[in-house]
């Protein structure tokens, strides 16, 4: 009853006018300048009382979760209606945003909203048409140390729009979408079940190879563990919000070219060291890349011995002091 008692409650109302059935995967409500807190699994039920639980650590977001266990639909041309528990708050905007199962969103803005105790705000979302939404990757650091070295893994897969629902989390704890992260015999499979992936502004060393202190003939290290000789990032892989892509493939000595031509790094400041020591490159197409912003590209591309031609007319160096 203490619990109720502090609480207040948002109910959405969805209305679906599009000619399909919406099968819900969350609605997410975040106050711009608002402290909410709580998160959880939640019943489909029009009081959710009893499966959302407030969290110690405030954030400025809540969202109500659905998963297989209880699916929520909203039929097309329909009405659905969920509660979704918060704190009592005051905020200058509130943005609520409703995810589908498969991968696509619908947002709204409300401008100005104050919930008092023991109170109920009533909120009616119409969905009209949905965007795809973005499922969101952890650290480039975490990234690489997820992967399982001593298994001999050569390709790193992504796959979008994937029925795939469990293995190492790859997202991190805001993703609308979980990603999981299989070990397919030497391929390490990406998969989500979203449309998009939204890489982490950290890309730093996402693709790092291990490497023996030993040396060949030649001089160069050999690679014990991970042998990187593909990456297929499909064309679904948002780089939007990279700041720093700094040796994010370093030692990735195996690789013989690579498919970067989606990448946006119009944010990018640091790419020291990027491809180092990717020594089999024979091609690398980086006529897609916004430079303007980057500040170091020390090391680059150091020991790619193998790259016969590379055309970098196109780099904006105005702001590259190293």
């Amino acid at each position: 009853r203490l619990f109720y008692s502090l609480c207040s409650i948002v109910r959405v109302t969805v209305h679906n006018q599009l000619n399909r059935e919406l099968l819900l995967g969350g609605i997410k409500l975040k106050a711009k300048n608002a402290k909410l807190s709580g998160s959880g699994i939640a019943t489909v039920s029009r009081y959710a009382f009893d499966s959302i639980s407030m969290s110690k650590k405030a954030q400025n977001y809540v969202k109500l979760d659905f998963t297989t266990d209880c699916p929520a639909t909203v039929e097309k041309q329909g009405t659905g209606t969920f509660d979704i528990v918060v704190p009592p708050f005051t905020t200058d905007d509130v943005t609520l945003t409703l995810y589908t199962s498969d991968g696509y969103m619908c947002e709204m803005v409300m401008e100005g909203m104050s919930l008092a105790r023991n109170s109920i705000a009533s909120v009616t979302l119409d969905v009209t048409a949905l965007t795809e939404a973005p499922a969101e990757l952890i650290s480039g650091p975490a990234f690489n140390d997820a992967i399982p070295k001593l298994k001999n893994v050569s390709t790193v897969l992504f796959e979008y729009n994937s029925p795939v629902s469990s293995g190492t989390l790859l997202s991190t704890p805001d993703s609308p979408f979980p990603i999981y992260g299989n070990l397919d015999g030497t391929t390490w499979r990406v998969s989500t079940r979203a449309s998009q992936i939204q890489a982490n502004p950290n890309c730093s060393r996402m693709f790092e190879s291990d490497y023996g202190l030993s040396a060949d003939q030649h001089g160069r290290y050999y690679y014990e563990r991970l042998k990187l000789v593909e990456i297929d990032f499909g064309n679904r892989f948002i780089t939007d919000n990279v700041t720093d892509m700094s040796y994010m493939f370093i030692l990735s000595g195996g690789l013989t070219s690579i498919d970067l031509s989606n990448f946006n790094t119009e944010k990018v400041t640091d790419m020291s060291g990027m491809f180092w020591c990717c020594w089999k490159l024979t091609r690398l197409d980086v006529s897609s890349f916004n430079t303007e912003n980057v500040t170091d590209m020390s090391e680059m591309f150091w020991g790619c011995e193998s790259m016969t031609n590379l055309n970098l007319s196109h780099f904006d160096m105005s702001g590259v002091s190293n």
